[in-house]
């Protein structure tokens, strides 16, 4: 999972050259996206390579659900979709819930107006596990709303830094990985 930005100006040079890379992985790869991935050409140029910006896809048990959570670039939007992301953590077939997306809730960058709502959904969820970002450069690991839900966010590629996560019902281990 890329915690979004991938790219510095949403050009789609960059995204060719990311997806010439990410294509030869031998695994599986999504990606959500992140503020810089809007900037140059918008969403048009990241959702050839990535697909919607608001998806979701079950695995063993698990529902993963990748959403678009950057409210400094869509001012004029309900971003992120709080109607769209309630139907999905809602969803009776999953035994858990794993959110994923690039600005945490409690980031200045994340739409103020939505803050306490998105983290109502996440807190009301008894299924949910933990809440996965980027954006802020540096690895975080806690409870900021003292609700008992983790939100972890993801180090800087340039730190060279990975998080591998092992999800085992509602036990999250985490591995940090130096490359």
């Amino acid at each position: 999972m890329l915690a979004g930005d991938i790219t510095d100006f949403g050009l789609l040079q960059e995204l060719e050259w990311i997806n010439d890379r990410l294509k030869n992985l031998n695994v599986p790869y999504f990606s959500v996206v992140g503020n810089h991935d809007v900037v140059g050409n918008g969403n048009a140029t990241f959702e050839r390579y990535f697909g919607p910006l608001n998806f979701s896809f079950s695995y063993k048990g698990y529902k993963f659900v990748l959403h678009n959570t950057n409210g400094r670039e869509y001012r004029e939007q309900n971003v992120p979709d709080l109607t769209w992301l309630e139907n999905e953590f809602k969803d009776p077939t999953a035994a858990y819930v794993v959110g994923v997306s690039h600005v945490p809730p409690y980031d200045g960058d994340f739409n103020r107006n939505l803050e306490a709502g998105y983290a109502a959904l996440v807190r009301d969820q008894s299924n949910f596990v933990v809440s996965l970002h980027g954006h802020q450069h540096r690895h975080t690991d806690g409870y900021p709303y003292e609700d008992g839900r983790r939100y972890i966010t993801g180090h800087d590629f340039e730190d060279r830094m990975l998080l591998k996560l092992a999800l085992k019902d509602t036990i999250v281990k985490k591995t940090i990985i130096n490359f």
